[in-house]
């Protein structure tokens, strides 16, 4: 909800409270064919893109703010890649800002790449708006896919599409497996021997109806990826979000490396001078920290 007058925009998106962002200026406000996209910046976090679906409910949902991007997309994407064995191809659901295709970049063995999103307008305000975005070049990359706009629920059921990392960026995961009929199951299909899906799942939070959301989502994911596969948990803390963050992993068998990765594996399968632009804050010890699930948090969702 924007007051302009009081330069403020209040997320409704955590039930049970609401806070308030004072905003610095408002870059844009525009209605495309799919949603209302607002690209504002805030007083405490800097620039931050939010989401309104047109037929959904009548509140804004955060997607990113730029003090705290760097935490949510590495813990999102490179976890995963620095754990598979050979990660080439990588498809997005959703991810329309490019800041998780930025991750992914740095990876060595990064052969292409396809955005599936419903919205370009997204990324076009972003580029424009948000300079620190398009000068990570990011959009121009010849390894990336997004040629046009794709609607998830057409394409996951009906995709030949094969990848060895499924990375899922949606504003609602939960509310995804919902609406597409085996949505994992789909995921699972896609995926090549020993490949990974790695989703953000919502709050980590002790709200017991948040609880409950992450709890379903996880038993909807082992339900396809075990038992021969693995299902973790993982976590970090996003100011902006006014809540830590999920993040749950999946893959498909066996194919990866229990242990955390240390600096060595780090500079095997990463540029880490590209870390620099996107200010990486990814290190064996956070990786460690984003795996350890607190015990009430364990309790809290039965994990």
């Amino acid at each position: 909800m924007i007051d302009r007058e009081r330069m403020t925009i209040t997320d409704l998106c955590d039930p049970g409270r609401e806070t308030v962002h004072h905003v610095r200026r408002f870059l844009a406000d525009v209605t495309s064919a799919r949603q209302r996209i607002v690209l504002a910046e805030l007083e405490r976090s800097g620039d931050s893109l939010w989401l309104q679906v047109l037929e959904g409910e009548d509140r804004l949902w955060l997607q990113f703010a730029e003090a705290d991007e760097s935490p949510y997309h590495d813990t999102l994407v490179k976890g995963a890649l620095a754990r598979h064995e050979n990660p080439q191809d990588v498809i997005f659901l959703g991810g329309g800002d490019y800041l998780a295709w930025e991750r992914v970049r740095s990876c060595r063995t990064a052969r292409s790449a396809k955005i599936i999103d419903w919205d370009k307008k997204v990324g076009e305000l972003v580029l424009e708006h948000f300079p620190w975005v398009r000068e990570l070049g990011a959009h121009l990359d010849p390894r990336l896919d997004w040629e046009s706009e794709v609607d998830i629920t057409e394409y996951l059921p009906n995709t030949k599409d094969r990848a060895h990392v499924v990375v899922g960026d949606l504003g609602d995961t939960a509310a995804m497996m919902t609406l597409i009929p085996d949505f994992v199951r789909h995921i699972a299909r896609i995926l090549h021997p020993g490949g990974v899906f790695v989703t953000q799942a919502g709050p980590f939070s002790v709200y017991p109806p948040a609880c409950q959301i992450l709890a379903h989502s996880i038993a909807a994911i082992r339900d396809v990826f075990l038992p021969e596969g693995t299902v973790e948990l993982s976590w970090c803390s996003i100011e902006s979000f006014a809540s830590p963050w999920a993040f749950i992993t999946a893959w498909k068998g066996r194919k990866m490396r229990s242990a955390p990765p240390n600096w060595g594996d780090l500079e095997r399968r990463f540029d880490l001078e590209q870390w620099k632009r996107h200010r990486s804050v990814y290190e064996p010890e956070t990786h460690v920290a984003a795996f350890t699930i607190p015990a009430h948090m364990r309790r809290a969702i039965g994990y």
